[in-house]
Order: structure tokens, then C-alpha cells, then sequence
């Protein structure tokens, strides 16, 4: 399970502007929240690829970053440099996201060995796992329709059509600043649609 983001960094105190910052953010102000984030998000985003190699997953894995920070705003404590908090909680991610892939990867391969010896049983499991599987995407799907109409059709550009906030704010004809409220509000409610033991702390 992905660990939560607590506090880093070391003794030192943040400077004035950074305890005002999270000070904003903690008292709930969206403001501060988006200029933490238009502030960091494409540093934070370069740094995770080094670790997974993938544009994809580095910019969810950042934006997870960002979700748990809203999320827990009112307990969110940083020690030390606000900057020096968001890379050891993006660092944080990318390690976990590695070693579930590397745990998927063997589980995968205890698989396929399990199906040369057991191809019956495999099989058995592979209906379980489609059955649950289909009963979470209804889940999920409940979810997506019963979201506002512009959140959802802002997750599902970003989604299914794969395209940028920036492309889906020219889209739309609304500023990227928007798309990206809109953004959080589906993502928190599809998080609520997931069984609680997914939803990754």
C-alpha cells in the first residue's frame, strides 16, 4: 500500500514565503494551492521520469502528489523547504510505483508458470479476476456518469482521449487553471468509487 505523504527535510526552518505558502494552503485557500502547483508541477514532473521512464505515469504520479496535499491540507506539516517536501513525497511515489511493478512483473511470471503446470486452475482464476475485474469498471463507470458535466467531460478528454490540460482548455475555451479544479473534483469522486483497499492510502 503507497505510504502516506508525511512530513521530510531536516531541523532547518522554511522560509518566510514557504510557511506562508503552506500556511495558505492549510487554511484552505485554492490560490496558494494552484500557485504551489503551476510553481512546481513541471519540475516535479522531469524528476519522476528519471525514475520511470514514462511521461504518463510521471505526470500521474505528480499530480498524486498534489491530490494527497489537497486532500490533507489541514493536517499537512513541512519541516524545512517546501520544494525539498514535494520531491521527497514525488521521490516517495516513484519508489513505491517501482516496486509494484516489480511485484506485478514476478506475480506475472509466477503466472504463466503456474499455468503450464495448472492450466485449469489458471483458467478458474482468470474468470475470477475478469469477473471483478468488469464489476469494478461498472463501478467506475457509475461513477463517471454520475459526475457534473463539465468535470466529466474533462476526465474523459484527459482519459480517453489523452490530450493535455492545455489541449483540453483550447478545446473548451477555459483556462488551464479550470480544467485542472475540474480535474481534481473527478478524480476525487472516482477515488471514492474505487473498494477502499485501492485506493492507495
Amino acid at each position: 500500500m503507497t505510504q502516506s505523504l508525511g512530513p521530510i527535510g531536516g531541523d532547518r526552518c522554511a522560509g518566510d514565503d514557504d510557511r506562508a505558502l503552506v500556511d495558505a494552503v492549510r487554511a484552505g485557500s485554492e490560490a496558494a494551492f494552484f500557485t504551489l502547483f503551476h510553481a512546481n508541477y513541471e519540475m516535479l514532473c522531469r524528476y519522476v521520469y528519471r525514475y520511470v521512464r514514462s511521461r504518463a505515469i510521471a505526470e500521474e504520479l505528480v499530480s498524486d502528489v498534489f491530490l494527497r496535499v489537497w486532500a490533507q491540507r489541514e493536517r499537512w506539516e513541512v519541516r524545512g523547504r517546501v520544494r525539498a517536501y514535494l520531491y521527497g513525497a514525488a521521490r516517495n511515489l516513484a519508489i513505491d510505483h517501482l516496486r509494484r511493478e516489480r511485484v506485478e512483473q514476478r506475480s506475472l511470471d509466477a503466472t504463466v508458470r503456474e499455468h503450464r503446470v495448472t492450466g485449469g486452475e489458471r483458467r478458474r482464476c482468470e474468470v475470477e479476476e475478469r469477473l471483478a475485474s468488469e464489476e469494478l469498471a461498472a463501478a467506475m463507470q457509475r461513477a463517471v456518469d454520475e459526475l457534473p458535466p463539465r468535470p466529466r467531460q474533462v476526465f474523459l478528454l484527459r482519459w480517453q482521449r489523452h490530450l493535455t490540460n492545455a489541449e483540453i482548455a483550447a478545446s473548451l475555451g477555459i483556462a488551464v487553471k479550470t480544467v485542472e479544479m475540474h480535474m481534481t473534483r473527478a478524480l476525487d469522486v472516482l477515488r471514492g468509487a474505487l473498494p477502499e483497499e485501492l485506493r492507495g492510502g
